[in-house]
């Protein structure tokens, strides 16, 4: 892990003529800077081995990456100019700053030293290719730093050799199944297609086709591009079977939340019969009062009857309350 400091600007796209020119001056720029730059411990210039074993993943590859590294070892890298190479300058690792008018190049974490031309036909494939850049080519020229006599002796092999990277890169990542940066597979086996196809094309055959059978690499471009569609078709699946799963998890819950509604209205429905049962008993309770209530009404009115007659009988027939008294 390491913490980086932004830089403000704006990635380029190596499209425009204008963004050529920027990528072609600032690369120059930055190698003029770095000559006397050494990075203690980097991996040494070059790490490709035609030997490796993740190169037999496809049958054209261990050709084409030992042709391009026969053809460099040619060239004799002692007689290029040397310095700290980027490696990997794509058109979005320049950033633009238009307010201040800077373009500066970013992300040096696989700097080395090696030579200066291999950063030059890195740039130059990821705008698509001599035949797309013109101004890039033209611009890095301009700054002086490689003459144009080695551009033009070195820039095709040194392409060459950086298509054999890119080769050697994604027959690794797929080897070892490297997702680190992607989202699936089909990303590997795209990168090692776009090798593939400029290996098959014109320049990569005139350097050393990529296999030596025309059938064979066919069939091979037909193998990728059908990985990529079971890739596609695998992330198809899967999201399917996230969906269905999404579903079920949503019907259980549906379930588990009628069943609580059910459990509910049958407590519910319960709680109403204990409460109806309460309140007949309640009602019968009342009607047993109020029979009490009036059997004890009646008993006054017949204790009433009862005081009224004998004090009558107490009075006796004339009213002075003597019974049988004579004169």
């Amino acid at each position: 892990m390491a913490l980086l400091r932004w830089v403000p600007g704006e990635g380029l796209s190596g499209a425009r003529p204008g963004d050529q020119r920027l990528i072609g001056v600032t690369l120059a720029r930055v190698h003029r800077a770095l000559l006397d730059v050494s990075v203690p411990d980097a991996e040494r210039f070059h790490w490709v081995d035609p030997r490796g074993e993740h190169l037999g993943i496809r049958p054209w590859i261990r050709g084409a990456v030992a042709g391009a590294v026969a053809a460099y070892d040619e060239l004799d890298p002692r007689t290029l100019s040397w310095g700290l190479l980027h490696t990997d300058p794509a058109p979005e690792a320049f950033r633009l700053d238009r307010a201040r008018g800077a373009c500066g190049l970013i992300d040096w974490s696989t700097a080395l030293c090696g030579p200066l031309l291999y950063d030059l036909a890195s740039a130059v494939m990821y705008v698509g290719g001599p035949g797309h850049a013109g101004s890039l080519i033209e611009a890095y020229l301009d700054q002086g730093v490689v003459s144009g006599g080695e551009v033009e002796r070195g820039l095709p092999v040194m392409l060459r050799f950086r298509w054999a990277v890119q080769a050697d890169y994604f027959a690794r990542r797929i080897a070892t199944d490297d997702l680190t940066g992607i989202d699936s597979a089909a990303g590997n086996e795209d990168g090692l297609a776009d090798a593939y196809a400029w290996f098959s094309g014109p320049r990569g055959r005139g350097g050393g086709r990529a296999g030596s059978d025309g059938r064979r690499a066919e069939s091979d471009r037909g193998q990728a591009q059908s990985d990529r569609g079971q890739a596609q078709s695998d992330r198809g699946q899967a999201q399917s079977d996230r969906g269905q799963a999404q579903s079920d998890r949503g019907q259980a819950q549906s379930d588990r939340g009628q069943a609580q509604s059910d459990r509910g209205q049958a407590q519910s429905d319960r709680g109403q019969a204990q409460s109806d049962r309460g309140q007949a008993q309640s009602d019968r309770g009342q009607a047993q009062s109020d029979r009490g209530q009036a059997q004890s009404d009646r008993g006054q009115a017949q204790s009433d009857r009862g005081q009224a007659q004998s004090d009558r009988g107490q009075a006796g027939p004339d009213g002075s309350g003597r019974i049988g008294d004579g004169p």
